[in-house]
């Protein structure tokens, strides 16, 4: 599994290089909204979510960007986490 930072978002790849995942954004007003997080079904329940996250949270976070959580997933986040709400919103 490999977790990589593209424009606009985070994707995730199995060994034989297959997407299967992604966590999206936009920008807007000089933030970033996450819009879009899914994960192959196949997939599900290994985490892959939680890493896409984490990876676009990284790149928002060197370049001193807030975030603003349009997906249920990121807003989920962000409530189960007040400390991520605090740092990006």
């Amino acid at each position: 599994m490999e977790i990589r930072f593209e424009e606009n978002g985070a994707k995730a790849y199995n060994d034989e290089g297959k997407e299967v995942g992604l966590c999206e954004y936009y920008e807007k007003d000089g933030k970033w909204v996450l819009n879009h997080t899914v994960v192959n079904p196949s997939m599900k329940g290994q985490g892959i979510a939680g890493k896409l996250l984490d990876c676009v949270l990284e790149h928002a976070r060197e370049k001193k960007v807030k975030i603003v959580p349009e997906c249920s997933y990121v807003a989920h986040a962000f409530e189960k986490n007040p400390a991520l709400k605090e740092e990006f919103e």
